[in-house]
């Protein structure tokens, strides 16, 4: 079946003239020699080498020094004139600086009798190349002082080029040397690249950089396996390997480039268009590929070729919209970094089709343009380190004022809140607080109150009477964190506290208030002030601790008959004279009396209750 419908481009311009001839001489610089060479198309492959001279009228010259022509389904045949006059030594050979040429026979002929033929190429084992080189190195038997015709018919699966060049042994060892220095700078930077960002994806653990190493990776080892070095090193005696190498290796390189770009411009985050397109663009790459491969070998090839520049070029369009909105400098560099990956493959390959004139340099400047990807996009993941660097540290800084912020905003919260509230509820912090939170205990309830407030506050303007309440609880307060009890609430002159325990230390409390409220009292006196009296009521019994409102505006309380009695008993010190009155239940729950002095008073009929309750005074002993 002929597929001469698949040759993409155009054949190098040629025309039919008189052969040239190559008059080489010792010690001229080698050059390629393709405006020496003449070209026949062998459509059906059917010629022989007797039908090709047969035709030689026909054939044409090339006007480029590389013949390009693009990828073909048929033979070509090469021919070439050199007059031996002016050498001396014998020792040439020929160089076709590509390596992907499945078969290249060739014919030396002089005299009309073939003298001299070989077969190289990709389709045999590398063990039967006559030199053990990447490309291809054909020794040559020159016969001194004569005219020798030289026929090569070419067949080529990937893009049919013939970059010939007439060396000596001196010559070649040159060349070789040049490429050698060329793929060595480039493997081993392309190592270190990879390296380097082999470590930082072990230090960062960014799937970025993974997915970024491993796309190197596959990148060099496409350019390993383009530049003929894998069939001489990794498959050398497997020849059938080269072709479906080409089209699966570019494969991998696609489909890891594209996820290596979504996860680059994190474009499943900030475009998720643009990620549907690029996940799209890989499910459809494969199935080109693989598709085109499975109906036939060059079409998978042709499908890599056009691959290797659309991608890029969409990598480009997505990374310019990135740089567009949001002005990243890493999206600039990836943006750069496939632009110049984007010019390397487009000049490479429309040289090799035919449409620009194809030379050394072409064949130099993919593996340079890999090269300086890897670094610019190195640069950008550096970039986004030093990024990622800054924002870190300016989040720690937000944190680190939130932090403090929340710490001051918890101190101040426990102010308004107990702590030892918090406790009894089971919650270590103010934010784990709900609505209905509550616990049933046994305590004792202190209540203390300003006899004749009113009165006092009468003379004062408001500003006056915050400042003497605030001086009074001042005073009171400090008294009840001491005896291990807390301020549940401040109701206007009023102190409430709770005594979780012996109710010896709410007594020992009262006692202390009624001590340190005389010497305020010797204080306001000296200042020419009324003194001031309180009284307190205390009681024993079982109290509900909980949070009452609603999901807007919560409130920590107590709720319990035995808070309406303290209250109720503090009321009660001004009837019976004394300051500090006890329950009957305070006295029977104390461990001993030690230090106090309890004198019972009375049965009394308080508010609210229908029973009389016992109530002692206290002072000290």
């Amino acid at each position: 079946m002929s597929f001469a419908w698949l040759i993409i481009g155009i054949q190098a311009e040629t025309f039919a003239a008189p052969l040239p001839v190559f008059e080489p001489q010792d010690g001229s610089p080698d050059t390629y020699l393709g405006h020496y060479v003449a070209i026949l198309a062998d459509d059906q492959e059917e010629y022989t080498l007797d039908d090709v001279i047969r035709q030689m009228g026909e054939m044409e010259l090339s006007e480029t020094s590389m013949p390009s022509l693009g990828f073909r389904a048929s033979a070509c045949w090469f021919h070439l004139r050199i007059d031996t006059t002016k050498l001396e030594a014998q020792d040439y050979r020929f160089l076709i600086d590509y390596a992907f040429l499945d078969l290249v026979t060739m014919y030396q002929v002089v005299d009309d009798v073939v003298i001299n033929s070989m077969s190289v190429g990709d389709s045999l084992r590398f063990s039967e190349r006559p030199y053990p080189y990447e490309t291809f190195i054909l020794p040559l038997n020159l016969p001194k002082a004569k005219t020798v015709d030289f026929y090569f018919k070419v067949q080529s699966t990937e893009s049919l080029i013939f970059p010939l060049r007439f060396v000596s042994e001196s010559q070649q060892e040159v060349v070789i040397m040049e490429w050698t220095y060329l793929y060595g700078a480039l493997f081993g930077a392309m190592g270190l690249i990879i390296l380097y960002n082999v470590c930082l994806s072990l230090i960062l653990r960014d799937a970025t950089y993974v997915l970024y190493w491993l796309y190197l990776l596959v990148q060099s080892s496409y350019q390993f396996i383009y530049s003929g070095h894998a069939f001489r090193f990794w498959w050398p005696d497997s020849p059938e390997l080269q072709e479906p190498s080409i089209v699966f290796g570019g494969l991998f390189v696609v489909v890891l480039a594209i996820q290596f770009s979504r996860s680059f411009l994190k474009t499943g985050v900030s475009y998720p268009a643009w990620d549907r397109y690029l996940s799209l663009l890989s499910w459809s790459s494969l199935a080109l590929i693989t598709l085109g491969y499975g109906y036939d070998e060059q079409m998978g090839i042709i499908a890599v070729s056009a691959l290797s520049f659309g991608v890029p070029f969409s990598f480009s369009v997505v990374a310019f919209w990135v740089y567009r909105d949001l002005r990243s400098v890493p999206a600039l560099y990836f943006l750069i970094a496939f632009g110049v990956l984007i010019f390397g493959y487009s000049y490479t390959g429309l040289a090799a089709l035919g449409f620009l004139p194809f030379s050394g340099w072409s064949m130099s400047i993919l593996p340079a343009a890999v090269v300086l990807e890897g670094t610019l996009l190195s640069l950008g993941l550096a970039h986004r380190i030093r990024s990622l660097q800054i924002e870190k540290a300016a989040t720690l800084e937000l944190l680190l004022e939130q932090s403090t912020h929340a710490a001051r905003l918890g101190e101040s919260a426990q102010r308004f809140v107990p702590h030892e509230f918090l406790e009894f509820l089971g919650r270590e912090d103010i934010s784990e607080v709900q609505l209905g939170d509550s616990v049933s205990s046994e305590m004792t309830v202190l209540f203390s109150d300003i006899r004749s407030f009113t009165s006092l506050s009468e003379g004062m303007n408001p500003q006056e009477n915050f400042e003497f309440v605030n001086d009074y609880l001042q005073v009171v307060t400090p008294v009840i964190y001491r005896h291990g009890g807390f301020v549940d609430k401040y109701i206007g002159d009023a102190v409430m506290a709770l005594f979780h325990g012996d109710p010896r230390q709410a007594c020992a409390c009262a006692l202390e208030i009624e001590a340190d409220l005389k010497r305020y009292n010797q204080a306001r006196v000296a200042d020419g002030e009324k003194p001031i009296y309180s009284g307190i009521g205390i009681h024993t019994g079982s109290v509900m601790l909980g949070t009452v409102g609603d999901t807007q505006r919560l409130q920590t309380t107590v709720i319990s008959d035995a808070v309406n009695l303290a209250s109720r008993i503090e009321g009660l010190t001004k009837q019976y004279g004394h300051t500090i009155l006890l329950s009957e239940a305070v006295v029977e729950g104390m461990s001993d009396q030690d230090g106090f002095l309890l004198t019972m008073v009375g049965d009394a009929e308080v508010k609210g209750k229908s029973v009389s309750t016992t109530l002692y005074a206290l002072k000290m002993a």
